[in-house]
């Protein structure tokens, strides 16, 4: 598929997909179907709450990205509303919350504040949905502050799964060799010669290097998609519950978050929060793509 499917496809379809996608989360007849504001961390959060049943246990999302809020996937995630309780939020300088608090709200961003929005976000839903526990998922960059947090209060949580775990450099070691491999066996001289002239330590990568490593390696590998292109531009434009000024602060607040969260990123260690857990994890995960 060229750029213009996932590009125009959502632009010219946008009305009629957001009406099909209200109809579809409309029609599923939750028990739980919450959309609002919760206040964490001293600012109110976006968050949407959907569930089959009141019995199931609660799951809390950590969107990656940083910055690329989830909240636009609600239609995507519906076959997980039938075993757990779903619960979708905008960090803090992403999305709903970035456009109802400003900018100027979001303060210095930092993993450890992200946690502590984490920790405050799931005790004001346990007293909400009246439960002693929470199952935390967390996903590529939300999965650095999500082990944290995890390693941090384990009495707040059944469980933690971590999706595009990041393990730090390790893996993102791994994932430039076999994108320079890849480029050598397809003959693209000029990958080869952007990948080898990065630092052998990716504690050292700009974060521009780090984006030119995620480019080549979806020119590398075909299989690989661009989470920009082809998932979060067709889900932000055909999401309900987004205005397109909304979809304004989720770009904006992606480009913010990474020049913030960047330095953080690159030197994150998953052995030295949790011992043992980078082993565990998925050695080919790429690094950030926004």
């Amino acid at each position: 598929m060229t750029i213009l499917g996932p590009i125009l496809g959502p632009i010219l379809g946008r009305p009629w997909l957001r009406r099909r996608n209200a109809r579809l989360l409309r029609d599923a007849g939750r028990a739980i179907n919450e959309t609002g504001y919760v206040s964490a961390g001293g600012i109110d959060h976006f968050v949407t709450i959907r569930g089959a049943s009141h019995d199931n246990p609660v799951l809390v999302f950590l969107h990656g990205g940083p910055g690329a809020t989830q909240t636009v996937f609600a239609t995507q995630t519906l076959s997980w509303e039938e075993h757990v309780t779903v619960v979708q939020y905008d960090q803090r300088g992403s999305g709903k919350t970035r456009h109802r608090n400003g900018p100027a709200a979001d303060g210095e961003l930092s993993f450890e504040r992200l946690r502590r929005d984490a920790i405050d976000l799931i005790n004001a839903l346990r007293h909400k949905l009246g439960v002693t526990k929470v199952i935390l998922a967390a996903s590529s960059a939300g999965s650095a502050f999500g082990l944290q947090l995890a390693a941090s209060r384990p009495d707040l949580l059944h469980a933690y799964v971590g999706t595009d775990q990041n393990a730090g450099a390790e893996s993102s070691r791994i994932t430039h060799a076999r994108t320079l491999d890849m480029l050598r066996r397809t003959g693209s001289r000029k990958g080869v010669r952007v990948l080898e002239n990065m630092p052998a330590d990716p504690a050292e990568w700009t974060q521009a290097q780090s984006g030119a490593l995620s480019r080549w390696a979806i020119k590398a590998d075909p299989g690989i998609p661009n989470m920009i292109t082809d998932v979060i531009f067709p889900a932000m434009m055909t999401s309900p519950l987004h205005t397109m000024a909304d979809i304004r602060e989720i770009n904006s607040g992606i480009t913010e978050s990474m020049r913030q969260l960047y330095p953080e990123l690159a030197a994150f260690d998953a052995r030295a929060v949790a011992p043992g857990s980078a082993s565990r994890s998925s050695s080919s995960r790429a690094p950030p793509t926004s």
